[in-house]
């Protein structure tokens, strides 16, 4: 069951990061320097926030649904 920890994981780690989105948006901006514009831009982290935020939201509920079923 070592699979259901790493998907419960998951789903913390996306939980946080749709929470960072929707409420610390200028951390994002300060993460999103240290990363050295690895992953994205200031300007499309500040122009798609909300719709990101709902995105990392959805995927953290699915994985939480997911560990949640037994097979």
């Amino acid at each position: 069951m070592a699979w259901k920890s790493g998907i419960i994981a998951a789903g913390i780690f996306f939980l946080i990061v749709s929470l960072l989105y929707f409420f610390k948006a200028s951390l994002v901006v300060k993460l999103n320097e240290w990363g050295k514009r690895a992953l994205f831009s200031d300007e499309w982290t500040i122009g798609y926030r909300i719709s990101m935020g709902i995105f990392f939201l959805i995927v953290s509920i699915i994985l939480f649904a997911v560990s949640m079923i037994k097979f």
